[in-house]
């Protein structure tokens, strides 16, 4: 049986994500990682080119997102704890139960504010390209169904992905990449699709077009006595909240139906 599932996963896609090397990928992908590391932009300014208001103009719907997210972290941190590496007897932490936390809320509160009941969280989502050269399986990926023609049946669309890993942001990036480039070049009558690269604390945004990527600088969600300050962490750590929104908003369907926030 384990044979079997073997072969079965080898036809599925030629090369998987995980096995790629760095020039494996840049191939894929068009460009190096190095032009990408030289290129990062703000947060505004991808939030700007998405017309994607932050900060002070917050509307009263995502204060509402972000004080939710606020407690479901804080309860993820009173259950868990912080994962800090050097404690006695550490391992590897199930960051992916972190990323839940937060992510679960926002989808909620975004499906209630838009009506766009279609939009669904896929945990261990399959991912392979259009002709099958590459491939993997993503721990979590919203797809939402919309009408693209009148008349014609609801089409899957990817709207973000999130590669979460502890020890490796390298090893996150590379394979958000890749998996963004088959999404996107999944989403026939184009649109952006996003990622998000994760260590639980520390989050980066990218952005693909169908033609080129986009990275912006790195931002944290968590700290360790966040449960204690509040103000802070919606003052300096809530931005991830914006960001997902944003690409909720944004991702996967032509701009001119999109639903933008603020």
């Amino acid at each position: 049986m384990g044979d079997e599932n073997t072969k079965k996963r080898k036809f599925a896609w030629e090369a998987s994500y995980s096995t790629m090397t760095i020039s494996e990928t840049e191939e894929r992908i068009g460009i190096t990682m190095e032009d990408l590391a030289s290129n990062i932009i703000p947060i505004a300014e991808m939030m700007q080119q998405a017309g994607y208001t932050v900060g002070e103009e917050d509307s009263e719907a995502i204060k509402a997102t972000k004080e939710e997210v606020y407690k479901q972290i804080a309860l993820y941190l009173r259950i868990e704890g912080f994962p800090i590496e050097s404690t006695p007897g550490f391992k590897e932490p199930n960051i992916n139960d972190l990323v839940l936390f937060i992510i679960a809320p926002i989808l909620d509160d975004f499906k209630s504010r838009t009506g766009r009941s279609k939009l669904r969280l896929f945990r261990e989502k399959q991912i392979v390209t259009e002709d099958s050269g590459t491939g993997g399986d993503e721990v979590f990926v919203v797809v939402d169904r919309i009408p693209v023609t009148d008349g014609k049946p609801l089409e899957a669309k990817y709207i973000f992905i999130v590669e979460a890993k502890k020890t490796s942001f390298g090893a996150a990036m590379k394979q958000c990449l890749l998996s963004m480039k088959d999404m996107g070049d999944s989403n026939h009558g184009g649109g952006i699709v996003y990622g998000f690269v994760t260590t639980g604390e520390s989050w980066r945004m990218l952005s693909y077009d169908g033609a080129s990527f986009q990275v912006t600088e790195k931002m944290d969600a968590v700290f360790e006595t966040m449960g204690k300050f509040k103000e802070r962490w919606f003052r300096d750590y809530s931005l991830v909240v914006n960001c997902i929104d944003m690409a909720l908003s944004n991702g996967g369907i032509a701009k001119k139906d999109a639903v933008v926030g603020g």
